[in-house]
């Protein structure tokens, strides 16, 4: 086996360095990018949603425009109606949550100590 020289082990570590620098860069990009794509893919699905009923009502002889804002005030009501059935509820769950969530700590405490009551090293505090 051959020994590396010093400028073999200097050029190996800055690609390694680079390598992690550009991949931190790349990683980086990527999650600031992500959100964007996302928002823009989720415009392009909702315009392409929409675009069935407004066409259908451009059918029925309804200009453009107004079509689009009687589709986009029914998918608001529809909304609206879904958060005032659902709100109420998940506040509730969560108020039932927020009070029990003691009990439910002490609960879980309890039955973590007896799964670690076997393994004394592991359960000294």
């Amino acid at each position: 086996m051959e020994k590396n020289s010093p400028e073999t082990t200097f050029k190996l570590y800055t690609r390694i360095i680079g390598f992690t620098a550009v991949m931190i860069v790349l990683l980086w990009l990527l999650f600031k990018v992500a959100s964007i794509l996302l928002i823009f893919t989720l415009a392009i699905v909702f315009a392409l949603i929409i675009n069935g009923p407004v066409s259908w009502l451009e059918k029925k002889k309804i200009k453009r425009p107004i079509a689009s804002l009687i589709v986009f005030s029914i998918i608001f009501l529809v909304a609206a109606l879904v958060g005032w059935l659902i709100f109420p509820k998940v506040f509730e769950q969560l108020q039932s949550l927020v009070l029990n969530f003691p009990s439910y700590i002490s609960r879980l405490s309890s039955t973590a100590a007896g799964w670690f009551s076997g393994y004394p090293e592991i359960s000294k505090e």
